[in-house]
């Protein structure tokens, strides 16, 4: 089980010039390409092979409306919503990955920033999520190192301030209410759709996030601590904190990151605990994992790049649990906005290990233990 976490990426909105009224940019991303999954390891012992033509192979496809209205005095309203998009399906087909669900909500907030900072609420980016994929030189496809950490991206009903600049260092600070929203029902019931309690409050996931971030030149590093705290179910907490950094040489792009996440486990949300009486909690294992990987990425003949990431995944609580990854990945970029590429990976379980290739960083939908993927990329 993991939790939903916050950040929020405005760089490009802060840093745009004051308008006598509000402007509205439209951007996005068309990714379109071709992956194959397959093979067995450890207590992953899918033989077959998955193989398809999809969207969002490297990224997720979106579309975006963003904007600021400068309201004087150095302030500026701003806003942002994002969608994201499947241009092979359509809506309501079932299947799709995550990031490229038909016409799903994305990265969106309104909130106002200043020389003070930036303050904003929505739906808003994880900061985890973000950071791995800072540090991550893979990023996306099947060789991408973040989706063995079973995360996801984006936090419900949050609220986060990024504080200015101060010579090189700043700090983000992020809350929710409810990192995974869902609808409510009769007091003293659960939501199946969701799992959620009705009762109030009841079963929320209250998420709490602390980020430092130093950035000078061709260095930046990052600090994350957060915490989520599942209301009147067993007050069951999840901790995770993150650290990690990239150095970029100009020759070559270094990244590294590790990452602790440990929990009691108790949840009255999931599949097994549908139907049982309001109120019953129940109990696993609980989590200790941690994570680290190393990467790199090197430019070379102006256009092309390639790219490589090795990462370990050590779980604490589960005997013969561990697994390794490794990706490898190389770009050619038509233009600054228009991308081929393509990426391999290999994940390798021990005994009672189940980590596989999935379709996207943040999915759960393993398949097989090698990947293979091809496509483009257009962002506008």
């Amino acid at each position: 089980m993991q939790k939903k976490l916050i950040a929020v990426a405005i760089a490009a909105i802060t840093a745009a010039p004051a308008f006598a009224q509000s402007n509205v940019t439209i951007y996005g991303r068309a990714d379109y390409g071709y992956d194959t999954r397959s093979g067995s390891s450890g207590a992953r012992n899918t033989n077959g092979t998955k193989a398809e033509f999809r969207d969002g192979v490297q990224g997720g496809s979106r579309l975006g409306f963003k904007g600021a209205e400068d309201l004087g005095n150095g302030t500026k309203a701003i806003f942002q919503a994002e969608f994201g998009i499947a241009m092979d399906a359509p809506a309501g087909a079932a299947g799709l990955p995550a990031s490229a669900a038909f016409w799903t909500n994305r990265n969106s907030y309104v909130g106002l920033t200043g020389d003070w900072g930036t303050a904003v609420g929505g739906r808003l980016d994880g900061i985890r999520y973000n950071i791995y994929l800072a540090a991550d030189q893979l990023v996306g496809g099947v060789g991408n190192f973040t989706s063995l950490t079973t995360q996801y991206d984006r936090a419900d009903n949050a609220i986060a301030y990024i504080s200015p600049n101060w010579s090189g260092f700043t700090l983000t600070l992020a809350h929710s209410t409810n990192t995974g929203g869902g609808a409510e029902g009769a007091v003293g019931t659960k939501n199946t759709s969701d799992g959620h309690a009705a009762g109030g409050n009841k079963g929320d996931d209250v998420l709490n996030s602390i980020m430092l971030k130093y950035a000078n030149g061709p260095l930046t590093l990052w600090g994350d601590f957060e915490t989520t705290k599942q209301q009147d179910i067993g007050n069951s907490t999840l901790k995770t904190w993150v650290a990690a950094g990239t150095y970029d040489f100009g020759v070559v792009k270094l990244g590294a990151l590790y990452d602790s996440l440990q929990g009691d486990g108790c949840s009255n949300i999931g599949g097994a605990t549908y139907g049982q009486t309001a109120g019953t909690l129940v109990c696993g294992a609980g989590y200790d994992k941690k994570a680290w990987l190393l990467s790199a990425k090197v430019p070379f003949a102006g256009k092309w790049n390639v790219k490589a990431t090795y990462g370990h995944i050590n779980d604490k609580k589960l005997s013969n649990g561990d697994a390794n990854k490794f990706g490898l990945g190389l770009d050619y970029n038509l233009s600054k906005r228009t991308q081929i590429y393509t990426d391999y990976g290999r994940v390798s379980n021990k005994s009672a290990a189940s980590y596989g290739i999935t379709a996207s960083p943040n999915s759960t939908a393993y398949y097989g233990v090698t990947g293979f993927d091809v496509g483009m990329a257009h962002n506008f």
